[in-house]
């Protein structure tokens, strides 16, 4: 079976306040169907998932300036037929990895001979537009997280600092705050590590100020493994470096 990994972003702008997506319809000759998608391709050789995505969301609308949101990294998974070289049917198995952006109110997009059309379309329109079950999904996890991080400097703060976190190391919840001012802001700042989905931020590096591992939103046990690849363990509940 084939394998083929895709880069791409659901791209937002905001228009008084509201969230308007980008959308772009696809050549109905190739899909049989009216097919609206967001920008995507494949990463090719070299690229990094980010850069694979860049150089597609370019090429398909013209857009060269994107703010890409921290702490948002889905894959969306799903099989398809193609033919081969040898004329044969083939099964794929296809993986997309979905980012989230934000471009400027008035963007010029200009879109790519393989689509027919574009569409700025608000939650409920570009719910609707999506026509599969796995795309729905994607969406809907953009916009659960747009919603607790969003466009919030503090949050984007909040998650730099997590990022920067080296091995081995660990701050807490308290720490963090404190970090970007808001002390009295602890619990929120566990809020905002919730809904990250992107792996390379390692919130399981952030605990509680008793020295407790804390939650993490793949459950205890999955934070407790990472902590000890990092050279660290749970001992009584508390937080140790190995001896």
């Amino acid at each position: 079976m084939k394998r083929e990994i895709s880069s791409g972003a659901i791209i937002f702008r905001q228009r008084r306040k509201k969230m308007e997506y980008l959308l772009l319809q696809h050549d109905s000759k190739i899909h049989h169907a009216e097919y609206w998608n967001f920008p995507k391709g494949h990463i090719e050789k070299g690229e990094s998932e980010v850069e694979g995505a860049v150089r597609e969301i370019r090429e398909e609308t013209g857009i060269k300036t994107l703010k890409f949101i921290p702490g948002f990294r889905l894959a969306e998974t799903y099989f398809y037929w193609r033919k081969n070289k040898r004329g044969k049917k083939e099964s794929v198995f296809k993986i997309v990895i979905w980012r989230m952006a934000e471009v400027p109110y008035g963007t010029k997009v200009k879109i790519s001979r393989e689509h027919e059309a574009f569409g700025w379309f608000s939650g409920k329109e570009a719910y609707k537009k999506l026509k599969y079950h796995e795309q729905r999904n994607v969406f809907r996890g953009g916009e659960k997280f747009l919603k607790t991080v969003g466009t919030n400097s503090a949050a984007h703060k909040i998650l730099a600092i997590v990022s920067s976190i080296p091995k081995g190391g660990v701050l807490t919840y308290g720490d963090i705050a404190k970090k970007i001012g808001m002390p009295k802001k602890v619990r929120w700042v566990g809020r905002v590590l919730n809904k990250n989905t992107d792996p390379a931020i390692p919130c399981h590096r952030v605990i509680m100020k008793n020295g407790r591992s804390g939650g993490y939103n793949k459950g205890v046990k999955k934070k407790a493994a990472l902590l000890k690849k990092d050279g660290l363990e749970i001992c009584a509940g508390r937080i140790k470096k190995f001896e």
